[in-house]
């Protein structure tokens, strides 16, 4: 069924809007509208706001347009858990470049946010906000060149173009038992964004006695000139501030921090049940 054709304007004489359901008094209201399209835009009075049909034209795809109007972007500085095995917790605080005013469309549990050139990898983490849930923290598992995939919920709304992401790190530590040995903090590509870290904190075991960590940091090429490969070189080296308590708050004596070079450091002669701070 095709439009009708006008070659003027209305003189609209009137201080109600030509379409009825522009304008309702209540949820309960809108949700009465039967005549309905994906995208039909209505103001509910009750609720101070307007709401817009969404990936669907059922009363659960109703979304207020103030989610998909100006940028609500993540935060730029965060704090996350890296490792979250029960005994060695491993936590950052950091904060990265914000990109919004994306497209993003969700096909059951998988999210695909677009963005050209956005330089991520498998296994990247990212923090995705204005999407079909309100704040996301996930790694990537998929990226081609003009997009990149996270798992969601399978719930909410299907498309938007209002998504944002920044960029986070990832820690690994090593594999030799109970008691960590070392380990090593990882980032995006300097391509993906700019992150700094503030914060780095990292429980090794539940169990040890007189052993070393050992903390390999990015160089300087990953991390934006936060740590250089030499200490003490160039006037870009940070030297980080440990501190190394044990885990019920005493503090751990006999502590020796030793900087193998610029973005490798041994914590040694702690006692059990420790948790190293880093702090930038």
């Amino acid at each position: 069924m095709s439009g009708i054709n006008l070659v003027t304007n209305f003189n609209v004489q009137t201080g109600l809007p030509l379409d009825a359901r522009q304008i309702v008094g209540t949820v309960t209201a809108r949700n009465a509208i039967t005549q309905r399209y994906e995208g039909l835009s209505v103001y509910v009075q009750s609720e101070g706001k307007r709401f817009i049909l969404l990936g669907g034209t059922t009363d659960d795809n109703w979304v207020s347009e103030e989610r998909y109007g100006p940028d609500i972007a993540p935060p730029s500085t965060v704090r996350y858990a890296m490792v979250a095995t029960a005994g060695e917790e491993v936590y950052a605080y950091s904060s990265s470049t914000v990109y919004g005013n994306l497209s993003w469309i969700r096909t059951g549990t998988v999210l695909r946010v677009m963005r050209n050139s956005h330089n991520l990898v498998a296994g990247d983490r990212v923090f995705v906000r204005n999407t079909n849930q309100d704040v996301i923290m996930a790694t990537v598992v998929t990226a081609a060149t003009d997009y990149f995939e996270i798992p969601t919920l399978d719930s909410g709304v299907t498309n938007g173009w209002k998504g944002a992401y920044g960029i986070g790190f990832n820690y690994a530590h090593d594999v030799t038992g109970a008691n960590k040995l070392s380990g090593t903090l990882s980032r995006p590509v300097v391509g993906a964004g700019e992150l700094y870290l503030h914060t780095l904190s990292i429980r090794p075991g539940a169990s040890r006695a007189d052993t070393i960590y050992t903390v390999h940091l990015p160089s300087e090429t990953l991390s934006s000139g936060i740590i250089t490969s030499v200490a003490g070189t160039t006037d870009t080296y940070i030297l980080p501030t440990f501190q190394v308590r044990r885990v019920d708050g005493g503090i751990a004596p006999y502590t020796v921090i030793t900087v193998v070079n610029g973005n490798t450091f041994t914590i040694g002669g702690s006692d059990e049940n420790l948790r190293i701070n880093i702090h930038f």
